[in-house]
């Protein structure tokens, strides 16, 4: 199973003939596909290796862009603020909204409400309800976004995470309290 924090088989389009046949170079690894991998200091760190790998084997680039579209975008973005130098430009495509204020709370509330609506609250709502609750126009984007994106308990996505290395809200504050 592929998934988030996993190395796959992916590579970000080092094949792409259209830039290739214009004389580009193009280096990527499967780390810095964001579908492998979501973690960014990761993704910069395996970006920074695969430019000096790139430059050991054919020598100093013109320049280095970084592209990329949705995922591709964040790792775009991220690299070019949090590591000044490593990218002279980037060309983000299919980028998000601001993560913090509208992404991350539509996927956890998307998560939530479709996990009410299937247990807890199933039958007590007409599907137009639901959508004008969930804000979606068709209903089955909440159960999309719910199902590939969103997060409420680690195990789920992650079942090789042995029990006793799971974040506990609870032991966290047992263990402040002392």
């Amino acid at each position: 199973m592929n998934g988030w924090f996993r190395q796959g088989d992916r590579t970000g389009g080092v094949t792409e003939l259209w830039m290739l046949a214009q004389g580009y170079a193009i280096a990527s690894s499967s780390l810095n596909v964001h579908g492998n991998n979501c973690n960014d200091v990761l993704a910069a760190e395996t970006m920074m290796m695969v430019k000096e790998r790139f430059i050991e084997g054919y020598g100093v680039p013109r320049c280095t862009i970084g592209w990329g579209c949705s995922g591709g975008a964040y790792q775009n973005h991220q690299i070019a603020d949090n590591y000044p130098g490593l990218l002279d430009g980037i060309i983000p495509g299919c980028s998000f909204p601001d993560v913090t204020s509208s992404t991350i709370p539509m996927v956890t509330d998307t998560r939530l409400l479709n996990r009410y609506f299937e247990n807890e609250g199933a039958g007590l709502f007409s599907e137009a309800q639901m959508r004008a609750v969930a804000g979606f126009r068709v209903l089955e984007t909440m159960r999309n976004v719910s199902f590939k994106a969103g997060r409420v308990a680690v195990g789920e996505f992650c079942p090789d995470v042995v029990e006793s290395l799971r974040h506990s809200p609870f032991a966290l504050r047992s263990a402040t309290r002392r």
